[in-house]
């Protein structure tokens, strides 16, 4: 599967690494100026890491009284004692240090890290479609109304109102929140209804969909 989506992941990969981008909105800010990407020196863009995308995946998709751990998707005890001698978490970026002296490490933008982000979110978003085979998420995974409503939405694709900005919109929001600015919504929308998509089926297209959001600049870095 990973074979499959490559030329998907070099093209986003290669994005991130040279695109300017990073801007942020909130609920009461519909225009807020572009602030340059950087990835070197001082002041340099890192990834929000993995605990911090952890809560923020799990605050929009799952119900009040439910937990996500992403690690399911790419965690094996064996490989982290044999290969890293650690846990493959530390890859995502996470705070380490004495409590006052602690800092994101792990968190800058690398083919390894990058690699491993690919395959946890590809995991999520598989798990997820699987609301339109079997009326539940996978991976025992307990959804709110808005993501599970977003969801279904889109699970006639490309019949029905599948297509409709509407549903889009849900999908959009309930993945992407109010991380983004309004273009980048019109550009998905242009971008899930391109031709790319003109074969595929709703088990293939809605991971499409959900990647082309989590593996954007403005979900996984800070700004």
């Amino acid at each position: 599967m990973l074979q499959k989506n490559f030329p998907f992941l070099l093209i986003i990969v290669l994005t991130i690494a040279i695109v300017a981008c990073g801007k942020k909105k909130s609920h009461d800010d519909e225009s807020v100026p572009p602030i340059a990407l950087n990835l070197t020196g001082e002041g340099a863009n890192s990834m929000r890491g993995y605990y911090a995308i952890n809560n923020i995946l799990q605050e929009r998709l799952l119900a009040d009284d439910a937990k996500l751990d992403l690690s399911v998707y790419f965690e094996s005890p064996t490989a982290e004692e044999q290969i890293f001698g650690g846990s493959l978490v530390d890859l995502l970026g996470v705070y380490k240090g004495d409590g006052l002296n602690s800092s994101l490490r792990g968190a800058q933008p690398n083919a390894l890290n990058m690699t491993l982000w690919f395959l946890t979110l590809d995991g999520l978003a598989r798990d997820l479609t699987k609301v339109c085979e079997t009326g539940q998420a996978g991976g025992d995974l307990k959804l709110n109304v808005a993501a599970q409503n977003a969801l279904r939405g889109v699970c006639a694709f490309p019949e029905g109102d599948s297509m409709q900005t509407a549903t889009l919109r849900s999908l959009w929001d309930a993945a992407m929140g109010f991380d983004a600015p309004e273009e980048e919504f019109t550009a998905w929308q242009e971008y899930v209804r391109s031709e790319e998509f003109n074969y595929m089926t709703a088990k293939e297209a809605i991971p499409q969909m959900l990647m082309a959001v989590w593996y954007s600049p403005y979900f996984l870095l800070r700004n």
